[in-house]
């Protein structure tokens, strides 16, 4: 009967279904009538003719699509933080890795080192030494005090061990002489300097050795002067250790602090300024926090920049002939130059929207510091702040006007094309040779093809002057060559304080190499 009545309903037209559907709700609304006054519920059944035709659909009747769920934000959540751990877990696993290689390395390393006699193993074989004087023993073990000196001592035997402890005890007798004067305390102190310091600054890098930081500062100013002169002696590292540090602390710049002396300060300085590197880089050289890395770097800047009046000083007015034009009579016409004047593109790290401006013709953002120079490569006066793209005639015309530079009364500087030609700034012949690289070609190139052409020449010899200084400048301060993030007028700072120590260096060194 059920068969018979599930065939005539899926048989029977839409019709006959909706009405078919209507007395069923009607149905349905009486038994829920029922059960809101009926204590306790009724099951109804429901015909099975209705639940066949809601699970298979006939022809005629659309198919129901199912969406998909919706994502709500709980899932979101869950779903990141499942990939967060995820993420946090690799990263666990990678610092593990990095663990043991580490550890694997370092093991290597020690299992490499060569083996480093203790103080108790020298001492013992000293005390073997037959017919050893106590000089020789105190020297001896002051020698020993120094791990590169055990191998040695450990191995020597004989004549050459006995000649080792009288040198050590010349060394020590030259070194603990309280007698002489300052040339022979300085001389003492070159001797000990290059004993002990120079090999380790020849062959290793600008990293503080904590275990000996004085070691360490002068290692820095080696490494800093290497930088300009290519070559190590002891009396540049003395400059910077004794003569800067004394004038920036008699004038009450710098003063040495719980945590840095003076010296450190003075290192810290000049391994930034020497290598052009960051405050990052200074403080994970030296070991020290950024900020106290930044405050004692600004300190030593202001007191550098301070000795601009005393070291950077234009020529008196009744300044005479200087040696180099009286001692070439080529250059006599010249004899009432007294310096030549140029400018120079030094890199800078200024604001997105100041870059056009700071552009220079090269291509990347500078500022053109303009300065004039003595023919002993010593400078007269500097001017920074000013835009890469500003002309070097627009610079000067500045510095005339507001910028407080003048020239003697009957004198003048020596400049290029691109300054005008006055009577206190010599210019030399548009439309004909100048630059010495195109008289240096061959012979026939060195022929003079008039008077302007040899009045060029002898000009440009002159004026290379100024050249020769910048290039003496950036070869020695690695931080005018290339960029620093350091604010703007740090970094214009940082240029005239280039400038002092380099007037510096020539006042009290002499000739550059």
């Amino acid at each position: 009967m059920d068969a018979d009545d599930a065939r005539s309903t899926s048989s029977s037209s839409p019709a006959t279904q909706r009405l078919n559907m209507e007395s069923f709700g009607k149905n349905l609304e009486d038994v829920n009538d029922a059960n809101s006054t009926s204590p306790t519920p009724t099951l109804v059944k429901v015909p099975s003719q209705y639940t066949d035709s809601a699970s298979a659909p006939t022809s005629s009747m659309k198919r129901l699509r199912v969406s998909p769920p919706i994502p709500t934000p709980t899932s979101n959540r869950r779903r990141k933080i499942d990939d967060r751990s995820e993420a946090m877990s690799e990263l666990v696993q990678l610092g593990r890795k990095r663990t043991e290689i580490a550890e694997t390395i370092m093991q290597r390393e020690l299992q490499a080192r060569p083996k480093v006699h203790s103080i108790e193993e020298c001492m013992e074989r000293l005390t073997t030494v037959a017919h050893l004087s106590p000089d020789g023993l105190l020297a001896a073990c002051e020698a020993l005090k120094d791990e590169r000196n055990r191998p040695i001592f450990m191995t020597l035997s004989g004549e050459l061990l006995y000649m080792w402890i009288d040198r050590q005890i010349s060394m020590q007798q030259l070194l603990c002489n309280p007698f002489g004067n300052d040339e022979t305390k300085v001389c003492r102190h070159e001797c000990y300097v290059t004993h002990r310091y120079v090999p380790a600054a020849i062959h290793s890098t600008c990293i503080l050795n904590l275990a000996s930081k004085p070691a360490a500062i002068y290692t820095v100013s080696f490494n800093f002067l290497d930088s300009g002169y290519k070559t190590l002696l002891p009396a540049p590292m003395i400059l910077f250790d004794v003569m800067l540090r004394d004038e920036l602390v008699g004038r009450g710049f710098i003063e040495s602090t719980r945590h840095l002396t003076a010296e450190e300060q003075l290192g810290i300085f000049l391994f930034g300024i020497g290598h052009g590197v960051a405050n990052k880089v200074l403080a994970e050289t030296f070991q020290h926090s950024g900020e106290t890395i930044s405050r004692h770097f600004n300190n030593v800047l202001r007191g550098v920049v301070a000795l601009r009046q005393e070291y950077i000083q234009p020529p008196a007015s009744n300044v005479g002939v200087h040696p180099r034009i009286i001692d070439n009579s080529i250059f006599h016409p010249f004899k009432n130059a007294i310096g030549a004047i140029d400018g120079t593109h030094i890199p800078v790290v200024v604001r997105k929207s100041k870059q056009p401006r700071y552009r220079c013709r090269k291509g990347f953002t500078s500022q053109n510091m303009m300065a004039a120079c003595s023919f002993d490569h010593q400078f007269l006066f500097v001017c920074t702040r000013w835009e890469g793209s500003a002309a070097d005639m627009r610079v000067l015309r500045w510095c005339c006007e507001s910028g407080g530079f003048t020239v003697p009364e009957g004198k003048f500087y020596l400049v290029d094309s691109g300054y005008a030609n006055t009577d206190r700034f010599l210019a030399p012949y548009r439309g004909e040779r100048y630059h010495l690289s195109q008289f240096a070609v061959n012979a026939h190139a060195r022929r003079h093809r008039g008077p302007k052409d040899l009045y060029n020449h002898r000009h440009a010899q002159l004026r290379n002057v100024i050249e020769k200084a910048f290039g003496i400048l950036k070869r020695r301060f690695k931080v005018l060559r290339q960029a620093t993030p350091f604010p703007y007028k740090v970094q214009c700072r940082i240029a005239i304080a280039c400038c002092v120590i380099h007037n510096f260096i020539k006042r009290h060194q002499g000739t550059d190499r």
